[in-house]
């Protein structure tokens, strides 16, 4: 799990080779990338989605933590089980 606002990639690696990255290690490794995103920024939550496609895996987007914690809860049990 990736969980962030989205704001946490450098100049050192772009965009698009993150998203190469994640789909390297998806198909060479099965590794699963889902991802939480906080906050309101739309291209960073895009972002995130994005990531989570490319991982083979889902997005999640958290509003508020008081009614969105059993669906977050949800998630990391149903990751949990692959």
């Amino acid at each position: 799990f990736l969980a962030t606002d989205g704001l946490f990639n450098s100049s050192k690696i772009s965009d698009a080779e993150l998203h190469k990255l994640v789909r390297k290690y998806y198909n060479s490794d099965g590794i699963i990338l889902s991802s939480i995103g906080f906050g309101k920024d739309i291209n960073a939550l895009d972002f995130l989605q994005k990531l989570a496609k490319n991982g083979r895996g889902n997005f999640l987007r958290i509003n508020n933590m008081d009614t969105d914690i059993e669906v977050l809860i949800n998630e990391v049990k149903l990751q949990s089980l692959k």
